[in-house]
């Protein structure tokens, strides 16, 4: 990841599971000084972008894993901290989904 990429900033140990927002990475990959073994990456919210009103179930992206979010790297390993997210899935989910979890 690089500074500048694009990121969905995904809750997993929590009540609700999901997507929660949009961030951008402010700083690439150092080692977590707690344990060298993983690594961490600064993220920010994204300018221009308005916070999410609410989480996006990993529930409501299954939906959609033989159509449109097909092929999406959190259905195969979803206990990744930092996963690829291709840009057709990407913009799926901010155009088309976001908007009918917000309504």
């Amino acid at each position: 990841m690089r500074v500048g990429d694009l990121c969905l900033f995904y809750h997993s140990s929590c009540k609700q599971i999901g997507i929660v927002g949009e961030v951008s990475v402010s700083k690439e990959a150092y080692p977590d000084p707690a344990d060298n073994k993983w690594k961490v990456v600064e993220v920010a919210m994204r300018d221009g972008v308005k916070p999410w009103k609410g989480c996006l179930g990993l529930t409501d992206l299954k939906e959609h894993s033989a159509g449109a979010l097909d092929g999406m790297v959190l259905f195969r390993q979803p206990r990744l901290s930092v996963q690829p997210v291709s840009e057709l899935h990407y913009r799926f989910i901010v155009d088309e989904l976001r908007p009918r979890m917000e309504n």
